[in-house]
């Protein structure tokens, strides 16, 4: 199927829901419905268009055949390797146990008064605000 056969099939789609709705009594939602349908023709004819490109793409790949006793080498150089599996899920385990516990010191830690916690914010802020002059000062003195 190319392109015309798609327009052409679109084509005939718009006429066939134009004439259908002549015919129809009129709903209340019949544009919403329209426009739904439309947008849903428009993404298959997209889907259709992106299938033709990967099928092209795909057709003008080189093919290769391998031996079978490469393949079967594969096949035993697979099965010989360690499972990951388990290890895998004690490193998840892990590390959820660690975020947890981390999670925990930290609303245990963070259990002080909206008020403190302010009082620290501002602390910090005016902090950083003379570490600010105190460079800007030493940057104008050596100019």
């Amino acid at each position: 199927m190319d392109e015309k056969d798609i327009e052409r099939e679109d084509e005939d789609e718009r006429e066939s829901s134009s004439e259908t709705r002549v015919f129809d009594p009129p709903a209340i939602n019949a544009p919403n419905d329209a426009n739904a349908q439309m947008k849903m023709r428009a993404s298959d004819i997209q889907e259709a268009y992106q299938i033709q490109e990967i099928e092209a793409v795909a057709a003008s790949l080189p093919q290769y055949d391998v031996s079978e006793g490469l393949t079967q080498n594969i096949l035993r150089a697979v099965e010989a390797e360690p499972a990951y599996g388990k290890n895998r899920d004690s490193i998840m385990t892990a590390s959820t146990i660690f975020a947890v516990i981390l999670a925990g010191l930290f609303v245990i830690e963070t259990q002080e008064s909206v008020g403190g916690i302010l009082s620290w914010m501002v602390g910090l802020a005016v902090m950083y605000s003379i570490s600010l002059l105190v460079s800007s000062s030493h940057e104008a003195e050596t100019v």
